[in-house]
């Protein structure tokens, strides 16, 4: 499903009365493609510049089909991975490894982003 999301002032202003907090008031146009990983093969997306897994994938090739949608041709492209305990960190740290693939993991923790170091050898 490719959607346009379009966020206005007037949103902005009602989330802000709302209580809850709002980062900027401006306009934002978003594009985007969400499915599942059926579309992990297959699709040629060439102005595709993110991927954002929910879920660490179950394995190197599962992970690669996935960040394959972006970086096509010689395209540079940035895919992030939401990993919720310690254990899917250590398998996002082994696919990059195992893939020559660079892996920065942070933390978001009261709203700010942290970084996390690799552990230590």
């Amino acid at each position: 499903m490719a959607t346009n999301v379009s966020v206005t002032r007037s949103t902005h202003r009602a989330v802000a009365a709302s209580g809850v907090w709002c980062a900027a008031c401006v306009v934002v146009q978003v594009r985007m493609l969400v499915s599942t990983d059926m579309a992990s093969r297959g699709l040629d997306l060439p102005k595709l510049t993110h991927v954002l897994n929910l879920h660490v994938p179950s394995s190197p090739r599962q992970y690669l089909h996935r960040a394959g949608r972006v970086g096509r041709q010689g395209r540079s492209g940035t895919v992030i991975t939401m990993a919720t305990s310690p254990a899917e960190v250590e398998a996002m740290r082994s696919t990059a490894t195992l893939l020559g693939v660079p892996l920065t993991v942070v933390r978001i923790k009261s709203g700010k982003i942290e970084p996390v170091p690799a552990p230590k050898a």
